[in-house]
C-alpha cells in the first residue's frame, strides 16, 4: 500500500501522520502543500491561514466535488501528485481536511482525517481519529460511524527509535552510564494555560533542587517547546547554564539541533508539563514513568484536556500533581519507585483499524 501524506508545515500535525504512517508501510510520500490567495488569522495563534481551504470546504457542503476538485488544482500546488497513484490519504487537523476530502474522491483513495475536520463534511472521510478533548467539547461527533476516538495523540515514538537517539544524546553529552537521568519537557502558553517566572521558580525549588539534595549521580535532560514564552525562555536557559547536573539542554527557536527523542529514550522519569496533549502522549509512549506537572490556568472553566489525563491516570499512563501541590513532587516521586507503567500506543493502534477497515 502507498501513502500520501499531506503536510501543512506544522510539525506537529505531520508526527501525528506519520506516526500512523509508519505502522501501515514504508512505501509513503509526503507533501508540502502550498495554497494561493489571501489569507486570514485566528487569535491566540501564530502565522497566518490560506481561504483557499475554507472555501473548497464550502463547496464540499453542496456535493461540489468537481468544481472543489478544479478550485484546487488552479489556487495549489496540488499538481505535483496528480500523476501518481495512492491507495490512501493521510493528514492532521481542519487546514488540510477539504484537501483531503477532495483528492480522496477524485483519486479513489482510502481517507484519513486526524482530529476535528472542523468546515468539512465529516461523511468525505472513510475514518477521522478525533481526540477525547474534542470529542467532550463537540458531543455530535460520536453519532458518526466513521469516528473514532483516541485518548492520546498519535506520534512516531516506538522502541526504535528511542533506542536509536538515545545512543545519539549519549555521545553528545557527558552523561555518566549509571547517573539517574530525569527528563523535563516544559510547555507554553495557549488560551487555557500560562507559563511565568513564578512556575519556572517551582520547577527549581519543588523538584530540582529536592532531587539533587536526594539522589547523587544525577542528570537532567531539559527542554522547553515552541510554545513557551521566550522571556520564560532565557530565565531558564541562564539557571540550567550554571547547573553542571544539567547534562543536556535544548531550547527550540534558540538551540540549532533537536535530540527531544534522545531525552525521552534515556530518561529514567519524565516530567511534562500539562498544557499539551501531544507533549503527554509522548511522554507516555515510552513507558518511563511519567508525571504531568500542572500549570496556572487563565480562566475558570472546564479544561477538557483534564478529562484525557484522568483516563490516562486510570489506565495507569502517567501520574498528575496539581499546580498548587507542585510542592509534594519529592514524595510522588518515591512512591513511584519500582512501580510499572503502561506504554501507550496511540498510532499503531490507529493502523491497526485502518487496516482492518480496507483488508
Amino acid at each position: 500500500m502507498k501513502i500520501l501524506i499531506l503536510d501543512d508545515g506544522n510539525k506537529g500535525n505531520l508526527i501525528q501522520s506519520l506516526g500512523i504512517a509508519e505502522n501501515i508501510s514504508d512505501n509513503m510520500e509526503i507533501f508540502p502543500v502550498v495554497l494561493k490567495g489571501p489569507s486570514y488569522f485566528l487569535p491566540g495563534r501564530k502565522g497566518t491561514y490560506k481561504l483557499t481551504s475554507k472555501i473548497i470546504g464550502f463547496f464540499l457542503y453542496f456535493n461540489l466535488i468537481s468544481i472543489s476538485d478544479f478550485f484546487l488544482k488552479i489556487s495549489s500546488n496540488i499538481k505535483g501528485i496528480n500523476k501518481k497513484k495512492f491507495d490512501i490519504i493521510i493528514s492532521a487537523g481542519s487546514y488540510l481536511a477539504p484537501l483531503t476530502a477532495v483528492l480522496s474522491a477524485s483519486k479513489k483513495m482510502f481517507s484519513v482525517c486526524i482530529m476535528t475536520p472542523e468546515g468539512t463534511p465529516l461523511k468525505f472521510f472513510n475514518i477521522i481519529f478525533v481526540p477525547k478533548h474534542d470529542v467532550l467539547k463537540h458531543p455530535h461527533l460520536k453519532k458518526n460511524k466513521n469516528i473514532i476516538i483516541t485518548m492520546g495523540a498519535p506520534n512516531r515514538i516506538n522502541q526504535s527509535i528511542l533506542k536509536q537517539w538515545s545512543i545519539k544524546l549519549k555521545e553528545k553529552t557527558n552523561l555518566l552510564e549509571n547517573s539517574y537521568k530525569i527528563g523535563i519537557i516544559i510547555g507554553g502558553n495557549d488560551q487555557n494555560y500560562f507559563i511565568d517566572k513564578e512556575f519556572a521558580d517551582k520547577i527549581f525549588t519543588c523538584l530540582i533542587y529536592p532531587l539533587k539534595k536526594e539522589k547523587k549521580n544525577i542528570g537532567f535532560l531539559f527542554t522547553t517547546s515552541k510554545r513557551t514564552p521566550l522571556d520564560i525562555v532565557y530565565i531558564l536557559k541562564e539557571k540550567t547554564e550554571k547547573d553542571s547536573d544539567f547534562v543536556y539542554c535544548e531550547f527550540p527557536g534558540l538551540s540549532h539541533d533537536s535530540f527531544y527523542f534522545g531525552i525521552l529514550g534515556l530518561s529514567d522519569i519524565l516530567f511534562v508539563t500539562e498544557d499539551s496533549v501531544n507533549m503527554i502522549s509522548e511522554c507516555c509512549s515510552t513507558g518511563s514513568p511519567v508525571i504531568i506537572l500542572g500549570v496556572k490556568r487563565r480562566k475558570n472553566k472546564r479544561i477538557y484536556f483534564d478529562e484525557t489525563i484522568k483516563e490516562l491516570i486510570e489506565k495507569n499512563y502517567c501520574q498528575y500533581i496539581p499546580y498548587e501541590e507542585l510542592g509534594l513532587l519529592p514524595e510522588k516521586i518515591k512512591k513511584l519507585k519500582n512501580r510499572n507503567f503502561n506504554r501507550l500506543n496511540e498510532a499503531q493502534t490507529c493502523a491497526e483499524i485502518i487496516k482492518n477497515k480496507i483488508i
